[in-house]
């Protein structure tokens, strides 16, 4: 298994990252910023089907948290399946379901 992709909130006090594949349930894992960091919470990400694709979820390379356009005083995460570790014959699919 691979991390990848980093972001942090805006306040700068967590980070936010993805495994690169994920096979089983797809999580963000949140780490506080600190001297000495460690793991606080896992946020499971739902309504995102297994295609199959790289052996899961997909090849997952990039997070970025940026303002909801819906509600811009809340953050939204997105999160980039863009790798192509087995090589694509097309382009990726943007999938907008909102997580709770």
């Amino acid at each position: 298994r691979e991390v990848s992709g980093l972001t942090l909130n805006t306040a700068r006090t967590y980070f936010f990252t993805i495994s690169d594949s994920p096979e089983g349930n797809p999580l963000v894992f949140v780490t506080a910023n600190t001297q000495n960091p460690s793991s606080t919470a896992t946020i499971k990400i739902t309504g995102v089907a297994n295609a199959g694709f790289n052996g899961g979820y997909g090849d997952w390379e990039s997070i970025v948290s940026y303002s909801c356009s819906a509600n811009p005083s809340q953050r939204c995460i997105l999160i980039g399946d863009i790798g192509h570790n087995k090589v694509r014959d097309r382009g990726g699919t943007l999938r907008t379901e909102s997580q709770s």
